[in-house]
């Protein structure tokens, strides 16, 4: 769930006219939607059961799930002072991991609900099939000459990055 905050908080830039910036604020507008896919599937998975309070953050906070943590920590950490086109590349990286993710999960999900007769929105091909691997949309199709003729100084880049 940390990648809505990651999204609200960390991609988008409301104040900026930068056309990369618009394209990032568009796309993470679009996956705000996706909590809700996700917590629907977490319902399938019987992921609800009741716990006390401290029970669940041991269960967020435990060492199984440190990887997991520090990714969007180092996520966090590479958007924070990153310009417009340093975010989209970053989302477009985010996307075409999340594909190859999602297309996984679809083949198995899809197996899972012969079993069980749930519908999985989120694992599942309705996801999927949502999901292009990339930040495209009507902004960035009007914008796609001036997109593959933006010149990047990748040695500027590459230090902010890493």
């Amino acid at each position: 769930m940390s990648f809505s905050d990651v999204n609200e908080y960390c991609f988008r830039d409301l104040k900026s006219d930068d056309i990369f910036q618009k394209i990032v604020n568009q796309h993470n507008y679009e996956d705000e939607l996706h909590s809700a896919l996700f917590l629907r599937d977490l319902k399938h998975f019987d992921c609800n059961s009741p716990q006390k309070f401290s029970e669940s953050l041991t269960t967020i906070w435990n060492s199984n799930n440190v990887n997991s943590r520090k990714c969007f920590y180092e996520l966090v950490g590479l958007l924070y002072n990153a310009i417009p086109i340093e975010k989209y590349i970053i989302l477009e990286s985010v996307e075409r991991n999340g594909n190859i993710l999602f297309k996984a999960f679809s083949s198995i999900t899809e197996e899972l609900s012969l079993v069980t007769g749930n519908k999985y929105v989120y694992f599942g091909h309705h996801h999927f099939e949502l999901e292009s691997g990339r930040a495209i949309s009507e902004l960035y199709k009007a914008n796609i000459n001036y997109i593959n003729n933006y010149q990047l100084d990748v040695e500027v880049f590459t230090k902010s990055c890493f």
